[in-house]
């Protein structure tokens, strides 16, 4: 327990509480770890950041058990222009670093594969400081097409809203005139309403 240790800021699985923990010098931000807490309690958990390295672990604090390294990026990927970005999930709050051989922006969407599946993310950092990923980024996401289909329903809602208006409009006038017929108080109403909006009067 000398030096050669790091000290890591991790997670919980759950995404809540994050604490300090020692570990060895080869771990890296991603990493998925078990970690054993003050308290005596084992728990799964993953670093998002690396405080300190080459540091002396100290007694009575949490320690990093087991690793699950991350794929370290190999020459051959990077020849063929393998890089990694930091995605974060369209519906939580949770990001990772994924491999890409794409060339993305911040703020793309992307479909990533990860341990349970295909997920949609948003790129958030297109140089993080992690160069290791478990999983790559699958492809983009274009949102050209549905930007395009939800701005047609904007502006058709905005447009049925409007004939809305002048169909009941009309029909209110032209059941006045009806009354108005009958009735020389409507009549003389309607005609001081149509004088007052610039109409022709009755």
């Amino acid at each position: 327990m000398g030096w050669n240790k790091v000290m890591a800021r991790t997670k919980y699985k759950s995404g809540t509480f994050p604490v300090q923990a020692y570990a060895d010098d080869s771990v890296c931000v991603g990493d998925k770890a078990r970690i054993l807490v003050l308290s005596g309690y084992e728990t799964d958990c993953e670093i998002i950041d690396i405080i300190k390295r080459d540091v002396q672990f100290a007694k009575d604090s949490a320690q990093i058990l087991e690793v699950k390294q991350h794929k370290i990026l190999k020459e051959e990927d990077i020849m063929f222009g393998a890089k990694t970005v930091e995605v974060k999930h369209v519906s939580s709050a949770r990001s990772g670093i994924f491999y890409t051989d794409l060339d993305l922006q911040v703020g793309q969407t992307v479909v990533y594969e990860s341990e349970n599946g295909m997920h949609v993310g948003v790129v958030t950092n297109t140089d993080p400081d992690a160069v290791s990923a478990q999983t790559w980024i699958v492809d983009i996401v274009d949102m050209t097409a549905h930007e395009q289909r939800i701005e047609r329903t904007k502006q058709a809602k905005k447009l049925k809203a409007k004939l809305d208006a002048k169909r009941k409009q009309f029909q209110d006038i032209e059941l006045l005139r009806l009354i108005a017929a009958n009735d020389p108080e409507t009549a003389a109403l309607l005609s001081e309403y149509t004088k007052l909006i610039g109409g022709k009067a009755e």
